[in-house]
C-alpha cells in the first residue's frame, strides 16, 4: 500500500505556516501502518518541517517525489534552508528512496548517502510526444498564463498575497502589445489546466512567462524564449521565481541535465 502524502492533499487550513502543522496531520502520518510507503510530494518548506519529521520517525520506508523542481535564486530561503540547516537540529531522518527528475532534483537535505534513487525524466517529457495539429494558421506567440489574477492557489496555500490584480492585468496587457508590436506576432495564452499547452507551444514562435514549469515545453522544442517581469514583481517572491527562470533559460541543454532527463 502507498500513502501518498501531497501538499495539495494536506491543505493550507490544517498546516500553519511558520509554525508547526496541524497536530491532526502529525496523526494522521503516525496512524499510517508501519508497512505502508509513504511518499513525500510536499514541498520541504520551514512550516512543513514538523510533517517530515513525522514521516521519517515512522519505522516504515518514505520516500520523495520529485520529478518536477523550478529555478531556484540564489538567494532563496529554499537554498538557505538546504544549505545552512543541520540535519540534527530538524530531527529528520533522510530519505529512504527518491523518485528524481534531473540532477537539480537530487540537490535535497534530505537525500543522503544511503537514499536510492530512482531516476526517471520529467513528466513534460512525455507529455512533449503528444503533440496535436497546428492550433492557428497564422503565426503567433504563446503566454504562459500562470493564473496570476486566479489567484493561483499556490497565494493561499503559500501565504501570501497576489500582486494587485488591476496593477497585473494592466501591465501584463502593455507588454503583450509591445511584443505583438515589435514581432508582428499575436499572443496567445495557454493554461496548463487545458491540456493544449505543449501543442501551443510546440507551433508557438516565441514562448513568453514568468516562471511556469511549462518553460520546459519550448526548451524540449527548441523554441525561443522571453521572461517578462512586470513592475508590481518588484521585491516580491515572483520576481526571484521569474529571474532565476530566467538564468536557467540561457543554457537549454543545461535545463535539460538538471530539469528534465533522467541523470546518468
Amino acid at each position: 500500500m502507498i500513502y501518498i502524502l501531497s501538499e495539495y492533499e494536506v491543505t493550507c487550513e490544517k498546516l500553519d505556516y511558520w509554525r508547526l502543522p496541524d497536530v491532526q496531520v502529525i496523526h494522521a502520518v503516525e496512524a499510517c501502518p508501519d508497512t505502508a510507503i509513504l511518499l513525500v510530494k510536499t514541498a520541504y518548506t520551514p512550516r512543513n518541517i514538523g510533517v517530515f519529521r513525522a514521516v521519517s520517525h515512522r519505522q516504515g520506508p518514505w520516500g520523495l517525489h520529485r520529478v518536477q523542481c523550478l529555478p531556484e535564486s540564489h538567494g532563496s530561503w529554499k537554498r538557505w534552508l538546504r544549505n545552512a540547516t543541520p540535519q540534527w537540529l530538524t530531527g529528520i531522518r533522510p530519505a529512504d528512496f527518491a523518485i528524481v527528475a534531473g540532477t537539480a532534483a537530487e540537490e535535497h537535505p534530505l537525500i543522503g548517502p544511503q537514499t536510492d534513487l530512482i531516476k526517471t525524466d520529467a513528466p513534460d517529457v512525455f507529455l512533449a510526444q503528444e503533440i496535436g495539429p497546428r492550433p492557428f494558421k497564422h503565426r503567433y506567440a504563446i503566454f504562459l498564463d500562470e493564473d496570476i489574477e486566479g489567484p493561483h492557489q499556490d497565494y493561499h496555500r503559500l501565504r501570501y498575497a497576489p500582486p494587485e490584480v488591476w496593477a497585473y492585468r494592466l501591465e501584463m496587457e502593455q507588454m503583450l502589445e509591445r511584443v505583438t508590436r515589435r514581432t508582428g506576432l499575436l499572443v496567445h495564452r495557454a493554461y496548463r489546466e487545458n491540456g493544449q499547452t505543449p501543442t501551443l507551444v510546440a507551433h508557438a514562435e516565441l514562448v513568453l512567462g514568468h516562471s511556469s514549469t511549462a518553460f520546459s515545453f519550448a526548451v524540449l522544442f527548441d523554441k525561443p524564449t522571453q521572461v517578462l517581469i512586470p513592475d508590481c514583481f518588484r521585491g516580491r517572491p515572483e520576481e526571484h521565481h521569474a529571474l532565476a527562470m530566467q538564468d536557467a533559460l540561457k543554457d537549454y541543454e543545461d535545463y535539460k541535465r538538471r530539469y528534465l532527463y533522467a541523470s546518468a
